[in-house]
């Protein structure tokens, strides 16, 4: 054990240490205050319990590199919302820890002792699926690792420190049996010590191991504080922003010194004692600092082109038609032209619709950008001071239509209208065509892009060449 610096002689010395004596006795008076105020309200329970796996998800997986933001995070476990643009593996990393902290819930309500296949089934549900990583040869150069969940590792994954050293952990070969006598010490010290120094211990032993491909930092957090639950104690969150002191009380016990590392996690676990005081005292004022924090990084986690910054009314309407119209009508008239060609005659026509069965032509042209000319000459319609925000009609429906004009057959000449339909709602607008359906709704932000302008393009041609073929009898 001497290799996992845990020998009796060590532990017991370090017991000694006045600053863990110091700490342990501070840890356990706030523990003893927390259980003074017990039984606790379901409320109270659920309420710090909540507090503590989002912190501890979001924080434990931000460590690793995860992108997700704690807004991200909380609006992925509570709401299932994933964040666009951010990597899929992220988002199942978040998933697969929350269900992670679930079974250790359960072990501690069952207070069940922790054995080596329960690390092997926790790791296998934090990473799920096997998976390919990043990594280096002996020989320093890249290349791609399986990892697969719930197995120890089968080759080195020693990493070059930012000094350029590198820091070694246990080789493959040795990992079956550190581990076997990590499991050993844990069963017997159970109650042979105070359990934050015990997790402490436990977690740089576990950490030196290093016995997963992945994960590694995301189990040794999990398990540690297991081990404190197991005692009575809520768990430690190592917070994103601690990172660099974090991992420089684990150099400092990689080089023998231990106190450090024992004081940091101490301190982590006061930390989460004073919150689950507040709450055994009915004070939720943590509550509303972390709801502010949620509610703004959720709103961030949104990109700009998905959350609407407007509703409907004059300025929103008449700037999103005119744009709207300006992206889709070079599109349709390139798209259509062929069309134009069975037909002496064609112009471009937009329709307001007044009544269920009325809509009124307000502007045409053969020329698209015309067209739009022509529509801010009616702009007064909808640009009237006296509609006040709260006033402005619910909807507005236009009809941005092709009229073609004498079909060029001498046996049989007809014309006809076809239609796209353009709806703004109080919130989003939508382009619609008709014969194949085909729907797109966008925020009074957003603007139309190149490849829905094709997608609606292509319907709206379709479409109107199925009613040619209807009409001359070539369906």
């Amino acid at each position: 054990m001497e290799l996992l610096n845990l020998s009796p002689d060590r532990v017991a010395a370090l017991l000694a240490a006045p600053a863990v004596q110091s700490l342990v006795a501070r840890a356990d008076a706030r523990r003893a205050e927390v259980h003074a105020l017990h039984p606790l309200s379901a409320e109270a329970q659920d309420r710090v319990l909540r507090k503590f796996r989002l912190d501890w998800t979001y924080h434990s997986n931000a460590i690793e590199g995860n992108a997700l933001t704690y807004g991200e995070t909380t609006a992925l476990l509570l709401e299932g919302a994933v964040a666009q643009g951010k990597p899929m593996k992220d988002h199942e990393d978040i998933k697969g820890h929350h269900h992670a902290v679930d079974l250790l819930l359960g072990m501690v309500r069952q207070d069940e002792e922790l054995r080596l296949h329960d690390v092997r089934n926790l790791h296998q549900l934090l990473l799920g699926k096997p998976f390919q990583v990043s990594a280096r040869t002996p020989d320093g150069h890249p290349t791609q690792k399986w990892i697969y969940p719930g197995e120890y590792k089968d080759t080195p994954n020693h990493v070059r420190t930012a000094t350029g050293e590198m820091h070694y952990y246990a080789s493959p070969e040795e990992t079956p049996a550190l581990m076997t006598a990590l499991f050993d010490w844990l069963s017997a010290s159970r109650d042979a010590m105070p359990a934050p120094v015990r997790s402490a211990l436990f977690h740089h032993a576990f950490v030196s191991i290093h016995p997963f491909g992945d994960g590694n930092g995301r189990m040794t957090r999990l398990l540690s504080n297991l081990l404190l639950m197991q005692a009575g104690y809520p768990p430690v969150v190592v917070r994103q922003q601690d990172r660099t002191a974090y991992y420089g009380a684990l150099r400092q016990a990689d080089a023998g010194e231990m106190t450090p590392l024992i004081g940091f996690l101490g301190e982590g676990l006061i930390r989460s004692l004073d919150i689950q005081l507040q709450g055994a005292q009915g004070d939720f004022s943590f509550e509303q600092d972390d709801l502010d924090k949620e509610i703004a990084l959720l709103k961030q986690s949104f990109n700009q082109s998905e959350w609407g910054t407007e509703s409907l009314n004059s300025i929103s309407l008449g700037r999103a038609l005119k744009e709207l119209l300006i992206n889709i009508l070079n599109s349709l008239a390139l798209g259509s032209q062929n069309l134009d060609s069975l037909f002496y005659e064609s112009e471009w026509r937009i329709r307001l619709k007044q009544y269920p069965d009325k809509a009124k032509l307000i502007a045409s042209s053969h020329d698209p950008s015309q067209l739009v000319q022509e529509l801010e000459a009616y702009e007064d319609y909808w640009l009237k001071p006296e509609l006040e925000a709260d006033s402005y009609p619910d909807n507005f429906t236009f009809y941005l239509s092709r009229y073609w004009n004498n079909f060029r057959s001498t046996k049989q000449s007809f014309s006809f209208e076809w239609p796209i339909t353009i709806v703004f709602d109080r919130l989003t607008f939508r382009i619609s065509t008709s014969r194949p359906d085909l729907t797109v709704t966008k925020l009074y932000n957003q603007r139309l892009t190149s490849t829905e302008a094709k997608e609606l393009t292509l319907s709206f041609a379709r479409g109107a060449l199925d009613e040619i073929k209807a009409k001359t009898n070539r369906v």
